[in-house]
C-alpha cells in the first residue's frame, strides 16, 4: 500500500484510484478523493503542502493536503507512469 506522511496526516492511495488522508493521531479519515478512480495512480508523495500522484495516462495530479481538492494537473508523459514519484529538494 503506497503511503506518504505530511505534518498531521498520512496519505494513502488504493488500487482503485482513491487517495485518502488519515489523521496521524486518531487514524480518522480527514478526506477522500475519488475523482481518479480507474486511472491506475501511483502512490502519493508530499511536495510542500501538496499531495502528488501520477496516473496511467501520463498525468501528474497535485492535490491540496488539507482537503484533497485539485490544485493542478499536467501531462508529463505519453504513456502510463507506473514508477514511484521521486523528487530532489534543491534548496541548499
Amino acid at each position: 500500500l503506497p503511503i506518504s506522511a505530511g505534518q498531521n496526516n498520512i496519505y494513502i492511495s488504493d488500487a482503485e484510484g482513491r487517495v485518502f488522508a488519515f489523521d496521524q493521531s486518531t487514524g480518522a479519515v480527514v478526506w477522500k478523493q475519488e475523482a481518479l478512480l480507474g486511472r491506475e495512480i501511483t502512490g502519493p508523495v508530499m511536495l510542500g503542502h501538496h499531495v502528488v500522484v501520477a496516473d496511467g495516462y501520463g498525468y501528474l495530479h497535485v492535490l491540496s493536503d488539507t482537503d484533497g481538492s485539485f490544485v493542478a494537473r499536467m501531462k508529463i508523459g505519453v504513456g502510463a507512469i507506473t514508477a514511484p514519484i521521486t523528487y530532489e529538494d534543491r534548496k541548499s
